[in-house]
């Protein structure tokens, strides 16, 4: 420890050890105080059911979920506490390129990249909720340093150990476990192998090959289950997710919206690196000059995908959280201007203590006035259900229901309890569970919320009425409202 600090007065970086520190004081509180999202909720449903894989994503993230609700009880610190690992996870590997990079000055490298990632609004949140992100960020970039340490070695010296290919390719197949994601960076791996002079020599050997089909049966669980269930996850994220065919039409509000999205929820001053890595960087030695060509295809593949479909649908903007990541180990030389650096953290903070408060105390657009549904929703759970219990005893016996998967989820995790049905007729994670359909002629009390479809689920009941409003009300300002239904004579799928 004496030399640690020893250290940081010689080479100046108290001051980049402040910043960090207080930004990753600033993660520790968000993850531990901030209410659960309507998607970990959704998550937290996976794990308690663990399975192959899911309707909306592959496996790895419901299982650590289901992992941890074993040890610990149903809170914010069990769901959460992957987050916190992957986090540790993925500061060890930055430091791994920062001592590769800038063997000169590891420290400083280590503490620009470690803030430039923390002032990152998408970054910073999406790696303390466990969303699949936290995973796909942390195993891919651990995934990206084994290839680029073989293929530097391999292109000095071909009789290179292939132990760095292998752990690259298991790391991409356990990436590709957590989100589809990660199929951008198998991509542009294979890209590489193919266009580099020095490694196209790979696919004149074996273990290229069999390092990609040792990733491809890290996927067995999700090929099984889309083969179980006629590709179903597949087909939603391929064709259901968009209104129209590529080029056929142009949607300009989705398309917009993501590029602005993108541009403000990953930090506008991260857009001048994001640019810059594409021009020629000098002084790179070969292991630079591997990592910064996997970031460049990385940032061009999923860029340019996720534009032309946001042409057609909606796209969200952290789809392509891991190309900013990549991007980050050559911030020290992208990004040299240190006031940019300090435009760069005081937007982060704002995001920081805004994103805090919007999901602690109450929303902030609301209290000014405004509207803020999306924050808004993951408000006045325990109220709901208690009250959708007390509904439930008052006409009991009867089934316990929601007019869509986000509010089944959270009325789920909110009673901790996996008996909750959702009614909506389009498909989600509970039409493989068996949660989309009640016993033929049964009754359910149903809660409805701005985001359910309840005109769907009304359509599935001989008799359908409103029971009982509740509106959750704080610091004088109506925040959430929930709607509870009786439906009666539940029509079976095949009787309508």
């Amino acid at each position: 420890m004496e030399r640690l600090v020893q250290t940081i007065v010689q080479k100046r970086l108290l001051p980049l050890v402040l910043v960090a520190l207080v930004f990753i004081a600033a993660k520790i509180i968000f993850a531990l105080i901030t209410i659960v999202a309507a998607d970990e909720a959704y998550y937290w449903v996976w794990g308690e059911n663990l399975a192959l894989s899911y309707f909306d994503h592959p496996p790895l993230n419901a299982w650590l979920i289901g992992l941890t609700s074993i040890f610990f009880d149903n809170n914010v610190f069990a769901m959460r506490l992957p987050t916190f690992l992957t986090f540790a996870g993925t500061l060890y590997v930055y430091w791994l390129f920062a001592c590769r990079l800038f063997p000169k000055a590891p420290e400083r490298a280590f503490l620009l990249t470690t803030i430039g990632f923390l002032a990152s609004p998408t970054l910073f949140a999406w790696t303390s909720i466990v969303y699949n992100d936290h995973l796909l960020i942390f195993l891919s970039l651990a995934a990206t340093y084994a290839f680029a340490d073989y293929f530097s070695a391999y292109s000095t010296d071909e009789r290179t150990s292939t132990k760095p290919l292998y752990a690259g390719a298991l790391l991409l197949g356990l990436a590709a476990l957590s989100k589809y994601n990660a199929a951008f960076l198998g991509v542009s791996i294979a890209a590489l192998v193919i266009a580099h002079p020095r490694l196209r020599t790979l696919l004149l050997r074996p273990h290229i090959f069999v390092a990609g089909l040792l990733c491809v049966l890290m996927l067995t669980p999700v090929l099984l289950w889309n083969i179980q269930h006629d590709f179903a996850s597949f087909e939603l994220h391929l064709v259901d997710r968009y209104d129209r065919p590529l080029f056929t039409s142009f949607k300009a509000d989705t398309f917009i919206r993501y590029l602005a999205s993108t541009f403000i929820y990953f930090g506008p001053v991260l857009m001048i690196p994001l640019v810059a890595i594409f021009f020629r960087q000098r002084d790179l030695d070969q292991f630079g000059n591997m990592t910064i060509w996997i970031a460049r295809l990385m940032i061009a593949f999923t860029f340019v995908t996720f534009t032309a479909l946001s042409t057609r649908g909606a796209v969200h903007w952290y789809w392509g959280a891991i190309a900013y990541a990549l991007m980050l180990p050559f911030l020290p030389i992208l990004l040299k201007n240190m006031w940019l650096y300090g435009v760069h953290i005081v937007l982060g903070l704002t995001f920081v203590v805004y994103a805090t408060v919007n999901y602690s105390y109450a929303p902030v657009e609301l209290l000014l006035g405004g509207q803020s549904s999306e924050v808004a929703r993951v408000y006045g759970w325990p109220e709901a259900g208690e009250l959708a219990v007390q509904l439930e005893r008052k006409h009991g016996p009867i089934y316990l229901a929601t007019t869509g998967y986000p509010t089944a989820a959270q009325l789920a995790h909110t009673l901790d309890r996996t008996d909750i049905y959702d009614l909506d007729p389009r498909p989600s994670h509970f039409s493989f569970v068996e949660r989309k359909a009640i016993a033929p002629g049964a009754d359910a009390v149903i809660l409805h919320d701005q985001f359910g479809n309840l005109e769907g689920t009304a359509a599935r009941f001989e008799r359908f009425s409103k029971i009982e409003t509740f509106v959750y009300t704080a610091h004088g300002v109506d925040i959430n409202k929930f709607e509870f239904y009786l439906g009666e004579g539940f029509i079976s799928d095949g009787d309508q």
